[in-house]
C-alpha cells in the first residue's frame, strides 16, 4: 500500500506537446493549489485530498510572426487522500504527481 501525500509533496511537470495551430512553444507551470485535511488533529501530518496546476502555453503560430497563448488546468484528487505516485495529465502532457 502507498502512503498518503503530505502537504507539500505534490509536483507540477510541464509538457511538450503543442498547442493546436502553434508550430512552436512552451508550456509554464503555475503554483500547485492543494486542497488538505488532517485525520486526526495534532498527532497526523496535513494530508492532500486534491492539487491542482493551471499551465500557461506561450508560442508562435504557423507563419511564426504572430503570439498564441493558451492556459489549461489539470486536477488530481480522491475521494479521501492523494497517495505518491498519483497522477493527473492532459492531452499536451502538462502532469500532476503526487
Amino acid at each position: 500500500m502507498r502512503p498518503f501525500t503530505r502537504s507539500g509533496e505534490v509536483r507540477a511537470v510541464s509538457g511538450t506537446g503543442l498547442y493546436p495551430g502553434a508550430v512552436t512553444g512552451v508550456w509554464t507551470a503555475g503554483a500547485v493549489a492543494e486542497r488538505r485535511f488532517r485525520l486526526l488533529p495534532f498527532f497526523f501530518p496535513v494530508l492532500v485530498r486534491s492539487a491542482s496546476c493551471t499551465f500557461t502555453f506561450s508560442g508562435l503560430t504557423d507563419g511564426g510572426t504572430a503570439p498564441i497563448v493558451a492556459s489549461t488546468t489539470v486536477t488530481l484528487s480522491s475521494w479521501l487522500a492523494l497517495r505518491r505516485g498519483d497522477t493527473a495529465s492532459d492531452s499536451f502532457g502538462n502532469t500532476v504527481r503526487a
